[in-house]
């Protein structure tokens, strides 16, 4: 005999006890025949009449606890679940809630805990009062209604002075005088059920010490709550044998485990269904034929839940339902065309109603999917007609093609600014906005920008590039402090991305000419990206800035071992070498070192010797004239240094580049001749054999055929030659050059 409510473990227990004392029949003779007659007639305990030898225990407190109905099988121990409920019970807040989907077994575990609790005294309350708001019961092929129920917290509140006196005119204001004159556990079961607010408002205030317990569908709001999810795999599968063995389905008892797990499975593993599915089969109905079709147990297990959806938790619940894959708050906002503001607070309400799950498996977003069971209700049972599931489709398999792109973008260059680094498809859809936002901010609209990315940080919060663009529009808008700060996050969330450090450390070099700081970023980024060219290009330039000229040397001459990549690359480091070296040897100079100045002589003459003149551009052109000028000043100031060395820079630099251009001279005569003199060189990329565009230091560009000059002049312009000419206008008025001099 027990006095609370048995688990499986101590059935069994029991049960092998007992087979092993009626081996021996002489011994245990009415063991014996009572275990024959129970095991041939399991009803035959409900007819026999146990006499109780002993008093009530005087330390038990009273309560009205129905039996659970689990009592033929016995209770499957979740131990965290009832550990956890325990400790709100006897914890400080007033309200807890047992909350779950229908059939998840929130009763038989609030039972459980509560004659456990009653069992070893390890409580302070004076009464233990239940009321069942249960409107129905599942029956075999049916949702069978309980006459009588109570469906209204008016109802509620009769239950519990009934439970201690006759009727009463106030029932509230006696219910809440019981609980403020003792410490009372009040425990309502099916909350979901009861049709108006009177419970909500009485658990804003619950008098005195005592506690309301509620075991419900739907969250209260405001209660602690212990989450009871459906049996895990092997609990499922244990209590599915369990039945079997206990209501003797012959049937089904030598199912393998992969056929019992595939059950359970389609039953959501619900304790409920599980014990639906075997009375189901022991009435000789055929067991494939009730997983066929479980729209009852489905209606039975979410009825009165997706009806108490607010319009965004319905709307993204249905939303969830149609995508075939979990989904991050951004997904749904661009396929269900929402906010994001409305979507999170859908997501979070769905979380709280445990009608949906979080997704472990994305290290860069939050992803979530509708729970298998929820998701069958609604395709089978609720069938939404107001839903195009085919467009939601639709939008997101156009998330696929934008994914792609993005993810082009970030390969072809992560270092170029405009470019965005993306990782999911969620961040696809982010970048949209993110590129609308810069695009107002270059429009001066700072204030729709910002509301892009008060949405994104909604929506994205973790995304790296979200900041770097708020960096962006703070530094717009003349805020350095934010775009700081705002640098500082998106470097803490994207840790390995070694471009968000290089964006960084530009912004505290051109924004703060903070070399130092700028270094140490720029450092960080090379420990993700050792020899990226535009690292060690911008990484040189500031250690050139704060007179580190060997560490700029240094990653300079990296980047020539590691050979460039393309012309443009070996232009970017050829200029930075002219201005490193100009830069040194000038400091070098000012402080009097001659020996060092002197041998700086030496490394520019051999790169000087080795530089084409096809890398000349106009910015060269002036760094040339500068270095010109420093090397004469080593000439004149630095006893012993080598007039060779010297007059051999000089020369090549003066070979190099010609003099400064003649003024312009105004037109006189021919309007279709400009005559403004000019200076420029060919342009390598679209160089063809028979003509080119020669370009200026303004960036004009001007038509040039290989027949407007001598076979000489050609190969000296395509050799990177500088030229002056004139230009004008012919033919469908595209500018070309005219009269040109090659300079030598």
């Amino acid at each position: 005999m027990h006095g609370r409510p048995m688990t499986i473990m101590e059935y069994s227990k029991a049960f092998t006890f007992a087979e092993d004392l009626i081996k021996s029949k002489i011994y245990w003779p009415n063991l014996y025949d009572r275990f024959r007659a129970y095991n041939a007639d399991p009803n035959e305990v409900a007819r026999t009449s146990v006499i109780e030898f002993l008093d009530n225990d005087p330390s038990e407190i009273y309560h009205n606890l129905p039996l659970p109905d689990y009592d033929d099988t016995g209770f499957i121990p979740r131990p965290t679940i009832e550990s956890d409920l325990k400790s709100r019970i006897l914890g400080r807040h007033p309200v807890v809630t047992v909350l779950g989907d229908g059939g998840n077994g929130k009763t038989a575990v609030t039972l459980q805990t509560l004659y456990s609790l009653i069992a070893s005294n390890d409580h302070s309350f004076d009464a233990i009062v239940w009321v069942s708001a249960k409107s129905s019961t599942l029956a075999r092929q049916e949702i069978e209604r309980i006459e009588g129920a109570i469906n209204s917290s008016l109802g509620v509140f009769h239950h519990v002075v009934g439970q201690f006196e006759g009727e009463s005119d106030d029932p509230l204001g006696r219910v809440r005088q019981l609980l403020s004159d003792n410490k009372i556990l009040l425990v309502i079961d099916n909350l979901e059920t009861i049709l108006d607010s009177g419970i909500q408002d009485f658990a804003k205030d619950v008098p005195g010490e005592s506690k309301l317990l509620l075991t419900s569908r739907i969250p209260l709001g405001g209660d602690l709550t212990v989450q009871v999810p459906s049996f895990a795999e092997n609990e499922a599968i244990r209590y599915l044998r369990t039945l079997i063995k206990t209501y003797d389905i012959n049937s089904l008892r030598k199912s393998s485990n992969e056929r019992l797990k595939a059950t359970c499975q389609r039953l959501g593993s619900k304790p409920l269904l599980l014990k639906w599915f075997a009375l189901g089969v022991l009435s000789g109905l055929e067991a494939d034929r009730i997983l066929a079709n479980p729209e009852v147990a489905l209606r039975f297990c979410l009825e009165n839940v997706l009806v108490a959806l607010s319009e965004f938790g319905s709307a993204v619940i249905l939303g969830l339902s149609a995508i075939p894959k979990p989904c991050s708050i951004s997904v749904l906002e661009f396929v269900l065309d929402i906010s994001a503001a409305d979507v999170e607070n859908g997501i979070a309400e769905l979380l709280r109603f445990g009608l949906i799950e979080r997704e472990d498996e994305s290290s860069v977003e939050s992803n979530y999917r509708v729970k298998t069971f929820v998701r069958s209700y609604i395709v089978r049972v609720t069938k939404p007609k107001s839903f195009n599931a085919s467009d939601i489709l639709a939008r997101f398999r156009s998330i696929d093609a934008l994914f792609e792109s993005e993810s082009a973008s970030h390969y072809r260059d992560r270092y170029n600014i405009r470019a965005f680094t993306v990782r999911s498809k969620s961040e696809a859809v982010a970048v949209r906005k993110l590129r609308s936002a810069v695009g107002m901010c270059h429009k001066g609209d700072y204030d729709g920008a910002s509301q892009l990315l008060s949405s994104l940080k909604i929506s994205n919060p973790d995304y790296f590039e979200v900041y770097r663009v708020d960096a962006f529009i703070a530094q717009r808008q003349g805020d350095l402090a934010r775009a700081k700060s705002c640098y500082e996050v998106a470097c803490e969330l994207g840790h390995d991305q070694p471009q968000i450090f290089s964006f960084f450390a530009g912004f505290l070099l051109r924004a703060y000419g903070d070399n130092e700081l700028s270094i140490e970023q720029f450092d960080k980024a090379l420990i993700l990206d050792p020899g990226a060219p535009r690292l060690l290009s911008e990484c040189a330039r500031a250690n050139m800035f704060a007179h580190n000229f060997s560490q700029a040397q240094t990653l300079i001459d990296q980047a020539r071992i590691g050979g460039y990549s393309d012309e443009h690359t070996r232009l970017i480091f050829t200029d930075l070498q002219i201005q490193v070296f100009y830069r040194n040897l000038t400091r070098l100079l000012d402080m009097s070192m001659a020996k060092d100045a002197s041998d700086l002589v030496e490394d520019i003459f051999v790169f000087l010797a080795q530089l084409e003149r096809r890398m000349i551009d106009f910015k060269m052109v002036d760094g040339l004239r500068k270095l010109k000028g420093a090397i004469e000043r080593v000439e004149v100031t630095v006893p012993g240094a080598s007039s060779e060395r010297i007059e051999n820079s000089i020369e090549i630099i003066t070979e190099l580049f010609p003099a400064a251009p003649v003024e312009a001279a105004t037109a006189q005569g021919s309007t279709d001749v400009l005559r403004r003199e000019r200076l420029g060189k060919i342009k390598v990329q679209g160089l063809k054999p028979s003509y080119g565009f020669l370009v200026c230091d303004d960036g004009e560009e001007f038509f040039l055929h290989k027949d407007d000059v001598s076979p000489y002049e050609w190969d000296l312009i395509k050799a990177g030659t500088f030229v002056q000419f004139d230009t004008e206008v012919k033919g469908e008025n595209r500018p070309r050059a005219c009269n040109v001099m090659v300079c030598t």
